[in-house]
């Protein structure tokens, strides 16, 4: 997700200028809508609100490595400081040039959650009536 903001979208808006804000809004929205329905699947699965879901999936062993990555990215873009010690627990400090979201925890992921979560996001804003 970040390589699209960066490598795409903000040369876009550089480039086009003003013209380009109507794509960055549908962009946020599609962001939005895959945020809400990784909650919502993980409150299924789990029957809790949806931060405590996401934490019991990122925990479950026995989810999927892909379900257990996205919960990650979701954990980060709602910037939720309970999720914290679960996300670094799984961190083991290196975070490799490329992996596979179905190979493993992704250590990219977990940093890039961890660094989102204490440092801030440009778009967690956009997910304060979803936690």
């Amino acid at each position: 997700m970040k390589r699209i903001i960066t490598d795409i979208l903000m040369p876009a808006i550089v480039f086009v200028g003003i013209a380009a804000i109507p794509v960055f809004l549908v962009f946020m929205m599609v962001m939005q809508s895959d945020i809400r329905a990784i909650c919502a699947n993980a409150k299924i699965q789990y029957g809790e609100s949806c931060v405590p879901s996401l934490m019991k999936l990122v925990e479950d062993e026995s989810a999927p490595f892909r379900q257990r990555n996205k919960a990650i990215w979701a954990l980060g873009q709602l910037r939720e400081p309970k999720a914290l010690p679960v996300l670094e627990e799984l961190y083991s400090g290196e975070t490799p040039e490329r992996e596979s979201l179905d190979g493993g925890i992704s250590q990219y992921e977990l940093e890039k959650a961890i660094r989102w979560i204490k440092d801030g996001n440009v778009t967690s804003w956009m997910y304060t009536g979803i936690k």
